[in-house]
C-alpha cells in the first residue's frame, strides 16, 4: 500500500509539471501577439501621420502656383518675360532635360545632364560635377507674401514653353492652345444657349509652365504642376 500511494503522489508531481510549460507557452503566445497588435497599430497610425503631412503640403503648394501667376499677370503684356529672369525663378525656355525633382541627376546616365531646380539654394551642391546644367534658381515664398505658409516651405519656378528665349512667332513657335476663346453674351454677363456672340475673344496665348515644391513637417515633399496661359 504504501509504495501505491508513492507512485501516485509521483505521477500528480509530473502532471503539474507539465501544465506549467503549457501554461508559459501559451503566455510567450499571448505576448508575441499583442506585441504584434500594438506593432501594427503603431505602424498605422504613423502611415496615417504621414499622408495627413503630405496632404498638407500638397495644399500648400496652391500659394506658390498663385505668387507665379500673380508674377505672370504683372508682366504678361511686357517684354520682360521674353528673356529670363533668375531673380524671379523664371525662364523663357522650355528645358527639354529639365529634372524637377533631381532624381533622374543623381542617378545620371554616362555623358548624359539635367536643367535642375536650385529647391535647396545651394547651387545644386548635392549632384556630381558636370551632371546638371545649369542649375536653375527658384523662388521661395517670402514672409511679407499673401501667399505665404508658416507651417511649410514653398518654391517654385517658371518655365515658358518656347524652344528659345525672344518673342514668340514663327521663329520661335511656343506651345500655345490650337483652340481657345471666352464667352460674351448680353444678358447680364450670363452665357446661355440664347445668347448671341457666345465666344467672341480668341485666347491663343502661350503657355508657361509652374513647377512648385513644398517641404512641409517632418520633411514631406510635395511637387505639383500647373499650367497656365493669357
Amino acid at each position: 500500500m504504501r509504495r501505491f500511494k508513492q507512485v501516485r503522489k509521483q505521477e500528480k508531481s509530473t502532471q503539474r509539471g507539465v501544465s506549467m510549460i503549457f501554461a508559459l507557452l501559451a503566455l510567450i503566445v499571448l505576448t508575441l501577439a499583442t506585441a504584434a497588435l500594438v506593432r501594427s497599430v503603431s505602424g498605422g497610425m504613423v502611415a496615417l501621420g504621414n499622408l495627413g503631412f503630405k496632404q498638407d503640403a500638397t495644399r500648400a503648394a496652391t500659394g506658390g502656383a498663385e505668387a507665379a501667376i500673380q508674377y505672370l499677370t504683372n508682366n504678361v503684356s511686357t517684354a520682360i518675360l521674353n528673356t529670363n529672369n533668375n531673380a524671379n525663378g523664371y525662364y523663357a525656355t522650355a528645358f527639354a532635360n529639365l529634372d524637377v525633382s533631381g532624381a533622374q541627376a543623381r542617378m545620371g546616365a554616362p555623358g548624359a545632364t539635367f536643367a535642375v531646380p536650385d529647391w535647396d539654394a545651394d547651387g545644386c551642391a548635392g549632384y556630381s560635377v558636370g551632371v546638371v546644367a545649369p542649375c536653375l534658381p527658384v523662388v521661395t515664398v517670402p514672409t511679407t507674401s499673401p501667399f505665404f505658409n508658416a507651417n511649410n516651405r514653398t518654391s517654385y519656378i517658371i518655365t515658358r514653353l518656347c524652344p528659345g528665349t525672344g518673342s514668340p512667332g514663327a521663329a520661335n513657335p511656343c506651345m500655345q492652345p490650337r483652340t481657345s476663346g471666352t464667352g460674351e453674351a448680353r444678358e447680364r454677363g450670363n452665357l446661355t444657349s440664347a445668347s448671341n456672340l457666345r465666344v467672341t475673344v480668341a485666347m491663343t496665348g502661350t503657355y508657361f509652365r509652374v513647377i512648385t515644391r513644398v517641404q512641409g513637417t517632418r520633411n514631406t515633399v510635395s511637387f505639383t504642376e500647373t499650367l497656365v496661359h493669357f
